[in-house]
């Protein structure tokens, strides 16, 4: 029995709590627990979510009489149960498949979420950076980010060099050195969003092994750092509040003069934390508390932040396709027909979204056409179709005829 059953389960008999008698419930989930043979170590995990359930349930026995509709109740509430664990599938794919087009996405199981992100930061589609010219400071006032390092780092900058670009249609990236980063994006001011999901393409010069800890990426939600605090470094990911944390150890090695994809989800509802490296699970962790804040998590630090800055001196990096959200539920696209993390993966703006349709502006970044590429919804859970959907918008495409003579 997993935790997800055992939440819906008790759902389900709190949702019934108002319109049966509590004999009657009584009686149901004694009979569910013993058609399902529950230990008393699974019947005290059945009674976290709510102590209403705990002296009745873990020392329950089976009444024979309702021994005939065992299987009928399990079955009813193990339906219930998975219901929402349906993996996102997708029946057509529609729209203009030419860069910054406009697709649609028909299918079911994609979440019932907003998961319009909070901005998607490709640095020329900022208006503060298209008029700086190559080596020009991000400016902090009016532009996206509203903190650019401090006053014993370097300012974060921008390169117009072909050699720093990441994709054919990009003019700037950001660019730092030994001690450089951006942070408190302005769309997030004031917001209350209990998770995050950040993904970013991150290009270091070098190796990040010259001792220390090194952050790659700060999240908190008060810029006071009174409350909640987690940071992702190359040698673990720390989490918890000014006073005590909590450490998950792992180690995150980007691949010197390689782009790396990063990403982390942050989710307080959940109480889970997943980051990954080029597709890579690096950590994961299950027992994440929000701090009490009336503010939502936000990126308080993204690029780099060595404790030693003299370990890397020589250091520097290009920074681009900044993708913040308030959850995971993304579309991306792949070369891959069949879902595969570690492949080469996209993730798309998305303009709006239900459980049904989703539309997204295309973005092809690195991928020359979309004529061998596959489309992948990942539901607010991390579900995704295990299978890519041809972006194309056909699983089965008609081939162009041929040796057709015209007269």
């Amino acid at each position: 029995m997993t935790p997800n059953i055992t939440t819906k389960l008790v759902s389900f008999l709190e949702a019934t709590k108002n319109i049966n008698r509590a004999v009657m419930r009584k009686n149901t989930l004694r009979q569910w627990i013993y058609s399902a043979k529950l230990s008393v170590v699974e019947r005290i995990c059945l009674c976290q979510p709510n102590r209403y359930f705990q002296r009745e349930v873990i020392f329950m026995k089976p009444l024979p009489q309702f021994r005939k509709f065992s299987f009928l109740i399990s079955s009813f509430i193990l339906a219930f149960s998975s219901s929402g664990q349906a993996q996102p599938s997708i029946s057509s794919v529609e729209g203009n498949f030419l860069n910054g087009g406009t697709v649609e996405i028909v299918g079911n199981a994609f979440s019932n979420v907003d998961a319009r992100p909070f901005f998607y930061d490709l640095v020329d589609n900022q208006p503060a950076i298209k008029s700086l010219s190559d080596g020009s400071t991000v400016p902090e006032e009016n532009g996206l980010w509203s903190a650019n390092t401090n006053q014993w780092g370097n300012p974060v900058t921008v390169s117009k060099d072909p050699r720093d670009l990441r994709s054919r249609n990009q003019e700037t990236v950001y660019y730092g050195s030994v001690k450089s980063y951006l942070g408190w994006p302005t769309p997030l001011k004031n917001t209350t969003n209990s998770s995050l999901y950040v993904s970013w393409w991150y290009k270091p010069n070098q190796t990040i092994d010259k001792g220390g800890s090194n952050k790659f990426i700060r999240i908190w939600d008060d810029p006071s750092g009174e409350a909640t605090r987690i940071s992702w470094t190359q040698m673990h990911l720390t989490y918890g509040h000014k006073d005590s944390s909590e450490v998950n150890w792992s180690t995150a090695q980007p691949r010197a003069n390689q782009w790396n994809r990063f990403e982390i989800s942050v989710d307080s509802d959940s109480k889970t934390i997943t980051s990954w490296l080029n597709g890579k699970i690096i950590h994961n962790v299950n027992n994440f508390n929000k701090q009490p804040s009336n503010l939502g998590l936000n990126v308080a630090l993204i690029g780099f932040d060595p404790s030693i800055n003299s370990n890397y001196s020589n250091l520097n990096f290009a920074m681009t396709d900044i993708f913040v959200s308030p959850t995971s539920a993304r579309v991306e696209i792949s070369d891959s027909s069949s879902w595969n993390p570690e492949s080469q993966r996209e993730v798309q703006k998305v303009l709006s979204w239900s459980d049904r349709k989703v539309e997204f502006e295309l973005n092809l970044f690195t991928f020359n056409d979309a004529s061998e590429l596959y489309t992948y919804v990942i539901d607010k859970n991390g579900n995704v179709n295990s299978k890519g959907f041809p972006l194309r918008g056909c699983q089965t495409c008609p081939t162009s005829p041929t040796g057709v003579l015209i007269k």
